[in-house]
């Protein structure tokens, strides 16, 4: 039942509700790779409801996440036999061993020594024959163009080449994507909105 003191209609709201059919479609795309009998590792893992939907498919999956307030609430709200939630730094520390691991939406948020770090670390973690990784990030925007949140949070966006040099210094081969609204395709990454790498060791 919905609660009455929350005004679905309000911006607020509506931008909560959009970000998160945003980032539902980037874990239902991660799903199509999915094989059931892999283990999973999502880092960057936010409230746990990504984490979640995995859990469904996968033999195990792990939701890594910096943020104790996340972690905590993310126990709270998302109890699965084959799912766990870590509090744990992904560029300080090794990761779990995984087939798969998704990093939606992190690397912008780290200076580009450290993303590197992150993507290095991750690519360790999924040394399995056919092992994958798949990342996102929004698209660079002109500081101008930025809202006040990216310019608060983001140490640095990434263009869409970029984004693919930092992913194949690492992975044997990666395949980008751009997403739109809910549409994950390979249409222009000059007027997308979020840019995907699909990285395979």
């Amino acid at each position: 039942m919905t609660d009455p003191r929350l005004d679905l209609g309000s911006p607020e709201v509506q931008n909560w509700l959009d970000h998160a059919i945003y980032h539902l479609v980037r874990y239902k795309f991660a799903l199509g790779f999915l094989e059931p009998e892999w283990q999973v590792v999502d880092v960057g893992c936010g409230t746990g409801y990504g984490a979640r939907m995995m859990a469904g498919k996968a033999a195990f999956t792990i939701g890594l996440d910096s943020d104790p307030e996340a972690v905590t609430r993310s126990k709270n709200l998302y109890r699965h036999p084959r799912l766990r939630f870590v509090c744990q730094n992904a560029v300080e520390t090794c990761l779990p061993k995984s087939d798969l691991a998704t990093c939606f939406e992190v690397v912008e948020h780290l200076s580009e020594e450290d993303s590197a770090l992150l993507v290095s670390r991750i690519h360790e973690s999924v040394q399995t024959v056919g092992g994958m990784a798949i990342f996102s990030t929004p698209r660079a925007l002109p500081d101008e163009d930025r809202s006040d949140y990216r310019r608060k949070h983001h140490a640095h966006e990434y263009a869409f080449d970029e984004f693919a040099v930092l992913l194949r210094r690492k992975f044997r081969k990666v395949s980008m994507f751009t997403q739109t609204d809910e549409i994950i395709s390979v249409g222009n990454p000059r007027i997308c909105w979020t840019f995907l790498g699909v990285c395979h060791v």
